[in-house]
């Protein structure tokens, strides 16, 4: 028989009354811990105990109610209805009050009510005149039960209420956020987007998806693209689910078409192996490139090795790497017609997997299995990117004055796009490749004489040359003297002293400046609340109970003034510039360094 939750008060009474005798574990279904209560009630051990758990009942009970009712193995429902009279009650699919929702046109499969609804029923008829009708039911199949029952409900004006759960469903919400959910659901019908919690949207995106808010398919699935598309930017974590979900959508009403264009535009959960790949795909063009995170490149270099160098230049070689891999993706498209992605990663992989994961929706739909092509590496691929890293870090090296180099396997990379790297960073062209200096000097031939000429105009022209030269090494020589002199405090000099502070004409110097431009122009369109809230990040992290407060004070929505400052990184400096990390907000570790900058 179907179960009923428990109610954390009669349990709480229980424990106070009559806990030395265990009734609240009777009440939970721990029968052992009751019967061992009972045995020894006329001892004061179990009363002491019992006062003691009084303060761990309520999450006993509510882990007992998620136990007991989210389990994976159905449970039956058992319900009797006279059956002379029949009285039939309102049909699942009642009539839903007309609303101005957007027809997609899109030609989708309707699917069977029994399919929608999860609830696939037995009945039996008795000789007694009754009717036994068994159900089979889990607990997400309950949620389309309660989006019917709800799905006309409007509210006209309502507070915001915060919302935040991980599988938001009717019964998780409060009567206050049931308010401003049912307002604010009107107001994305009409077209309209106000800002809210996250878990409001994707409450309303498991309503359309279960067909429930919205019979329709073609319309259920026109509103929610056209909910995505307004609230994406304001919520990233949205481009995670929604764009495969919506492809889910398709895939079931037999719209393969429209399923892979969506396919293409999710990027899958990086915490999977599979979905890594498939994160690229909505920077594979020429124009979105430049703006793929760095993050996603770093999971890629598994043959990359720290070392002293790259450790002390970290900063000057990721914008390196990054300048390089923009270069290489130029080259694939002039010579292959295809980008660096399709030539690393391509499509080739098919993957069996459940539809709508993660999704609160009913059982039966869950259970069908598509077919995906996803994106892998090539046998080469890491081995290329490899060699690439490690050839833009002896350029870097070169630039710097360092003579020492990191091994390379040149063959990985081709001829054509070495020489563009080189003529990228203006490094001078290489001397002829394979040859072997040696630390003795050939021998000078003696026996072939040559006419020697004097060249009188060139003689006088390197005269004046290294007279400049000298007098260049006198100026340069005083200035040195008056930087020991002032520099009294100090007593070591770097040996490696980086080569853009010197020489404003080296190439790898406009990384580095470039960047400030970068950061000087994202500062400049931060309005004052967003630099503000940007002061509190002097630690690299802060709680999010104090940026909460913040936002609070100031009558904003966190995630709204998040969102904002993010988006605006994203278009300058071509990264998030704050994550969420626990209970804190974090600067991501690539612009820690610029921080007070941005704040200055």
């Amino acid at each position: 028989m179907y179960q009923t939750p428990k109610s954390i008060s009669i349990a709480l009474l229980l424990c106070f009354f009559l806990g030395s005798f265990g009734a609240h574990h009777f009440y939970l279904k721990r029968y052992k811990l009751g019967i061992f209560y009972l045995i020894f009630c006329w001892t004061y051990v179990p009363l002491i105990i019992s006062l003691i758990e009084l303060f761990f009942i309520p999450s006993r009970v509510r882990q007992f109610n998620l136990t007991n009712l989210s389990d994976t193995y159905p449970k039956e429902e058992v319900n009797i209805k006279r059956t002379i009279p029949v009285v039939k009650g309102k049909e699942i699919n009642e009539q839903v009050s007309q609303r101005n929702l957007p027809d997609g046109g899109y030609n989708l499969k309707v699917l069977p009510i029994d399919i929608i609804s999860g609830k696939p029923k037995t009945q039996i008829h008795s000789r007694s005149g009754y009717e036994i009708e068994i159900t089979y039911s889990r607990h997400f199949d309950r949620f389309y039960e309660e989006s019917c029952k709800y799905r006309n409900h409007t509210v006209k004006s309502a507070t915001f209420e915060p919302f935040h759960t991980y599988w938001p469903t009717f019964e998780s919400m409060t009567k206050y956020q049931q308010l401003w959910y049912f307002y604010w659901r009107e107001q994305v019908v009409n077209d309209n987007y106000p800002d809210t919690d996250l878990s409001y949207i994707f409450l309303l995106t498991y309503e359309l998806m279960a067909y429930s808010f919205e019979p329709n398919p073609n319309r259920s699935v026109a509103l929610l693209i056209r909910m995505y598309e307004a609230y994406r930017e304001r919520y990233p974590k949205l481009n995670i689910y929604l764009p495969e979900w919506i492809g889910d959508l398709f895939y079931e009403g037999e719209r393969k078409d429209l399923a892979e264009e969506w396919y293409a535009r999710s990027s899958i959960r990086s915490a999977s192996h599979v979905g890594q790949y498939e994160a690229f795909d909505r920077f594979n063009s020429d124009e979105m490139f430049s703006k793929i995170p760095f993050r996603l490149w770093k999971k890629q270099f598994i043959y990359y090795r720290t070392n002293q160098f790259n450790e002390e230049h970290a900063k000057l070689l990721t914008r390196a790497y990054k300048k390089a891999l923009e270069e290489t993706n130029r080259y694939y498209l002039e010579t292959s017609g295809g980008t660096l992605i399709d030539h690393w990663f391509p499509k080739q992989k098919s993957e069996s997997t459940h539809i709508f994961r993660s999704a609160v929706i009913t059982s039966t739909r869950t259970s069908t299995v598509k077919q995906v092509i996803r994106r892998g590496p090539t046998p080469q691929a890491h081995h290329e990117l490899s060699a690439l890293i490690r050839f833009v870090e002896n350029l870097v090296r070169a630039n710097q004055g360092v003579k020492r180099k990191i091994k390379v396997d040149e063959k990985m990379i081709p001829e054509a796009l070495q020489k563009r790297l080189e003529q990228r960073f203006s490094l001078v062209q290489k001397s002829t490749t394979g040859t072997k200096s040696s630390t003795i000097p050939p021998e000078p031939t003696l026996n072939r004489i040559e006419s020697l000429e004097l060249n009188t105009e060139l003689i006088a022209q390197l005269k004046l040359d290294s007279e400049a030269i000298q007098s260049a090494l006198q100026v340069e020589e005083m200035e040195s003297l008056v930087q020991q002199e002032a520099a009294v405090s100090t007593e070591v000099v770097e040996k490696e002293k980086p080569l853009q502070e010197v020489n404003n004409e080296n190439p790898l110097a406009s990384l580095g400046s470039g960047a400030s431009q970068e950061v000087t122009l994202f500062a400049s369109h931060l309005t004052d609340h967003e630099r503000e809230f940007l002061t509190m990040f002097t630690d690299e992290v802060e709680p999010i109970e104090s940026c909460t407060a913040f936002a609070k004070q100031r009558g904003m929505m966190l995630n709204t003034l998040i969102n904002a400052i993010n988006e605006k990184a994203i278009e300058h400096l071509g990264d998030v510039l704050l994550e969420e990390d626990g209970e804190n907000y974090i600067v991501v570790v690539d612009f820690i360094d610029i921080i007070d900058e941005v704040i200055n």
